[in-house]
């Protein structure tokens, strides 16, 4: 029987997972391993699942049931969003389309390899033309963080999975908050670095017209060079303010946080993702947050109406990552 065993090497079964085995009747294993073999539920926590179950005085028979009526249901549910998906194509007014599903345009441009490719081409294109013109858009300003400025400004073309990740994180907590019009709400992007955050938040439903992005250096014109101390807009011009890992190159928070609290409409979001933890040469002095959610919303006092998210997630101490979206009050 154990022979059988390891001849299946699709369970990966450890010398642990044997001696468990050895405990049991063997034809009740031989059985288990036939009928997960055959329904394709080869995995190592179903099979000790269907162990369990068996222990506890279930029988194989319903164990199996139980699982089919669970695979079954969740196709349909599939299924069932597919349908509502092409049918709000065609029908838009009956069949409104989900918050969650994008549509089969978008679902392709957010293919890591479409998204990497649009992304590089894009670049070339606008950096080429602005050599050409003679026309570097970099901001000069005294108060600049020239270290956080040459760190990110090296790095203007990496948005891989790492940094993609930030901001799909954040938008996958967006889209559950109900009372948010994507279509109709203006964003401000804070220090997108690239195209690559400021098109993502495009292909994720929000609407193209009204995402306005904001960094130190642009090569793009989606991307204008402004600095997020000294922000070139009227009062309550925004219903999202978006900020990933932005806030801990700014040489003055105070100053930062005021700034977006006087560009965001009443009842605006605030979207955060940042880093905090040990302070390192591209941080300035002031910034470093070693309290992380708590000595942001510090900086908010009063200003808070309701969190809709916070996390705190430690990586290491130099890499302790937080989000955080709330409401503004003013």
């Amino acid at each position: 029987m154990l022979k059988l065993i390891h001849r299946m090497r699709g369970y990966k079964l450890n010398a642990g997972a044997l001696n468990v085995l050895q405990e049991i009747v063997p034809n009740q294993v031989l059985e288990i391993l036939s009928e997960l073999k055959d329904k394709h539920y080869s995995s190592r926590e179903k099979f000790f699942s269907a162990i369990q179950a068996i222990r506890g005085g279930v029988s194989l028979d319903a164990y199996m049931n139980n699982i089919l009526n669970e695979a079954r249901v969740f196709q349909i549910r599939r299924l069932t969003c597919y349908i509502r998906w092409y049918l709000s194509m065609f029908f838009p007014r009956y069949f409104p389309k989900s918050r969650l599903l994008p549509s089969i345009y978008r679902y392709v441009l957010l293919q890591p390899l479409v998204l990497s490719l649009t992304l590089r081409i894009r670049w070339l294109f606008f950096f080429c033309l602005a050599q050409l013109r003679r026309q570097p858009r970099v901001l000069e300003a005294n108060n600049t963080n020239v270290n956080g400025f040459i760190h990110n400004y090296k790095q203007i073309l990496s948005f891989e999975y790492g940094h993609r990740n930030r901001t799909e994180s954040l938008m996958s907590v967006m889209k559950t908050i109900q009372d948010i019009d994507f279509k109709k709400s203006k964003v401000l992007c804070v220090g997108p670095r690239n195209e690559g955050e400021v098109l993502l938040l495009r292909y994720y439903g929000l609407s193209s017209h009204n995402v306005e992005a904001i960094d130190l250096f642009s090569y793009s014109p989606l991307i204008k060079v402004m600095d997020m101390n000294d922000l070139k807009y009227e009062d309550n011009s925004f219903d999202i303010y978006y900020s990933s890992a932005v806030i801990k190159y700014s040489p003055n928070i105070a100053l930062t946080i005021a700034e977006s609290i006087r560009v965001t409409k009443p009842g605006g979001l605030m979207v955060y993702g940042f880093m905090f933890g040990e302070k390192t040469n591209i941080i300035p002095d002031g910034s470093e947050l070693q309290d992380g959610i708590k000595e942001l919303l510090s900086f908010y006092e009063g200003h808070v109406e309701h969190i809709f998210w916070q996390e705190e997630f430690v990586c290491s101490p130099k890499d302790i990552r937080a989000t955080l979206i709330f409401r503004l009050k003013k």
